[in-house]
């Protein structure tokens, strides 16, 4: 169970969202954990969260709001990877965007190889 505010134990933490440049908040859910997992959220879409405390007296003030976060996760790896030339001192090799981008724009890409 969360902590106690003026000596009234917390019952629970109600969570507020924001889409994009909203400025209305919207309650979403409840935990009485000091985390949570916001669902259907919109791929790419940028969200700003406030938390407040709920005891027995009613809801608190409410948390300053986050930063923005992105809705997103991993891309796909890049497609169409080739060698486009080579010589005894260098390769110079090609490759496509991924399919998917995880929704959010890919910025960069990371190359390995192994000399083996």
């Amino acid at each position: 169970m969360p902590g106690n505010e003026n000596g009234s134990s917390i019952l629970r933490f109600d969570i507020y969202a924001s889409e994009n440049a909203d400025t209305l908040y919207s309650y979403i859910g409840s935990s009485t954990e000091s985390s949570y997992t916001a669902n259907n959220l919109t791929m790419g879409n940028n969200y700003r969260f406030k938390v407040v405390a709920v005891n027995f007296a009613g809801q608190g003030p409410y948390s300053t709001e986050s930063l923005f976060m992105i809705a997103a996760t991993y891309p796909d790896p890049p497609i169409n990877l080739a060698k486009l030339y080579a010589d005894r001192a260098f390769i110079t090799i090609m490759w496509s965007a991924p399919i998917f981008d995880g929704g959010n724009s890919v910025y960069g890409y990371k190359v390995l190889w192994d000399a083996g």
